[in-house]
């Protein structure tokens, strides 16, 4: 099953919260929780929306890759619960914070 995440709200995208990404993907199979299980490398999450995008309910935000329609609802759920979204604009962070020298 391959679905668009959809917005199920409109705003401004504030955080994401990865963890809650990362328990998503692992309960599509994407993942291990303990050492020694499979992973399928058919099945997990594609978030599209950033820290700073203003993005509208029904904007297709991401897309997710599951083996079956219950787990691509209930991942597009959680992906979905892990954007705080927020009024008005806010400041994009910066995508590189230094650079190291070799």
């Amino acid at each position: 099953v391959v679905r668009g995440l959809i917005a199920d709200r409109t705003g401004t995208v504030a955080a994401v919260d990865a963890e809650a990404i990362g328990r998503a993907s692992a309960d599509l199979g994407a993942g291990r929780r303990r050492k020694g299980e499979q992973v399928d490398p058919a099945v997990g999450l594609v978030l599209r929306a950033k820290i700073g995008d203003r993005i509208a309910r029904g904007e297709v935000v991401g897309q997710v890759h599951a083996r079956d329609e219950a787990s691509a609802d209930a991942a597009s759920a959680a992906t979905l619960e892990a954007l705080t979204l927020v009024e008005g604009e806010i400041e994009r962070p910066d995508l590189i914070h230094a650079w190291i020298p070799a």
